[in-house]
């Protein structure tokens, strides 16, 4: 890294998209994972199952959040990012409210599959504003602290879940206008769902950024799949790798709090409270020391340096989730395993990064949304349903969720692992082009 690089200083506009960026991100993941902690009175209401519910959390949302993704890629690259984040935040808000007017499992998940469609917009876009904002050598940081969102919204979708479900175990119900009588867990869904309506609009408080080291307004499709067919094995096992993380993120975030409930008998108040500040705490502070480290580790020369924190954390928290849930039903060792994971498990953010700094500007929107696609069709999509099956399909028993997670971190954190290391030196050798690619229309590259 050039010693221009190393000391360029941040404008302050940077600063407030990055800190308006960071409260949709907080919107977006009480919306998406607030339906963790009201399992039980849906299962009730609903009359559904596990995996049913798993479907809710997962596939539901996910599908939909992955097929709009792509085209939102292309738009990012393309159109103004701003009203992009503007439009989609507007319409998730819209079915995150709606959610809580479903009497039905196919209605709750027609909300889900809006909210899915309507968060594609926002992290392309943001990654891509980061990108051209902050330089090289301070935007890891940038793009985990934009992470931390997902902390802290899952720390307030924790805590007002728990206080619906024990508001809706005494039986409470609310009298809405227009819309009659709704149980708790409908209540909370339009509570947490229409602000995002009016903090959408935030996002034109920012410029729009300009696209850095741009040679290219209106790059086509050839010149995509020829970049894609060059760094196919980076991005792969890079893609790969982040999926499995992800896919034990979303499964744990899914099935902890019910692990809380079914085999220590907590009650589901103490749960919100346990799980959203041991969420909020370690998730912060995983994500701050990750991003700080990987810009550390860049600066001196690391071209791996966005890799190696990620390989430390999957083999941490593997160790930690089948010794937690798996080898003891110890109520301070699980919540001990749940803080650690919780720490490392942002450590895996660090790609993002490290995938902006190998992209050209060009294409920088599509190769985000692809990684997006990749990442959260096995994570989001499979981590809930995966210790679903577990439970309901091999153990045959609701009381072994705490196995399952076990289970699915011994095999899917070892994937990682392995996956990992055949990325290290495709790591190294992608930061090392990065400077000399050079985007040509007539000569791609």
């Amino acid at each position: 890294m050039n010693k221009a690089a190393a000391t360029e200083r941040v404008p302050g506009k940077a600063w407030l998209t990055l800190a308006i960026l960071l409260l949709m991100y907080v919107v977006s993941f009480i919306d998406r994972n607030i339906l963790a902690l009201m399992v039980e009175p849906i299962k009730t209401d609903l009359a559904i199952n596990d995996f049913q519910i798993s479907l809710l959390q997962g596939l539901s949302f996910a599908f939909f959040f992955v097929l709009f993704g792509l085209p939102m890629g292309w738009l990012v690259d393309r159109s103004s990012r701003r009203k992009i984040i503007w439009l989609g935040m507007t319409f998730w808000s819209i079915s995150a409210a709606a959610a809580g007017l479903a009497r039905s499992f196919g209605q709750l998940a027609v909300a889900r599959f809006g909210v899915g469609a309507g968060e594609a917009s926002l992290s392309p876009s943001a990654y891509s504003m980061l990108s051209d904002l902050f330089p090289r050598n301070r935007l890891s940081l940038a793009i985990n602290i934009f992470a931390a969102g997902s902390s802290i919204g899952s720390a307030f979708a924790y805590a007002l879940g728990a206080v619906a479900v024990s508001y809706a175990v005494s039986g409470g119900t609310h009298n809405v206008p227009l819309l009659g009588e709704v149980r708790s867990w409908q209540f909370v869904f339009l509570i947490t769902g229409l602000p995002g309506i009016f903090i959408a609009p935030l996002i034109f408080l920012t410029p729009e950024p300009k696209r850095r080291h741009r040679n290219v307004d209106r790059p086509n499709l050839r010149m995509l799949r020829s970049y894609l067919s060059k760094r196919r094995a980076y991005l792969s096992f890079t893609f790969l790798s982040v999926g499995m993380c992800t896919l034990l993120a979303y499964g744990t975030a899914a099935w902890f709090p019910t692990y809380l409930l079914r085999t220590h008998g907590l009650a589901i108040r103490d749960v919100g409270i346990l799980v959203g500040s041991i969420g909020a705490t370690t998730g912060i502070a995983g994500f701050v020391f990750s991003g700080w480290m990987s810009d550390r580790l860049l600066a001196r020369g690391r071209g791996d340096a966005h890799m190696r924190p990620i390989l430390v954390g999957a083999i941490v928290m593997t160790v930690m989730a089948v010794i937690g849930f798996g080898l003891t039903h110890n109520l301070v060792i699980s919540l001990f395993a749940y803080a650690t994971i919780h720490f490392v498990l942002p450590f895996s953010q660090a790609m993002t990064a490290h995938v902006q700094l190998t992209t050209p500007n060009e294409f920088r929107g599509q190769v985000s949304a692809l990684y997006l696609f990749v990442h959260n069709l096995i994570g989001q999509a499979l981590g809930p349903s995966v210790i679903a099956a577990f439970t309901q399909f091999v153990f045959l028993d609701p009381g072994k969720v705490g196995l399952s997670i076990a289970f699915t971190f011994a095999i899917f954190g070892t994937l990682a692992i392995v996956l990992l290391l055949i990325d290290l030196p495709l790591a190294r050798e992608a930061i090392r082009q990065a400077d000399e690619y050079v985007l040509s229309e007539k000569n791609p590259t």
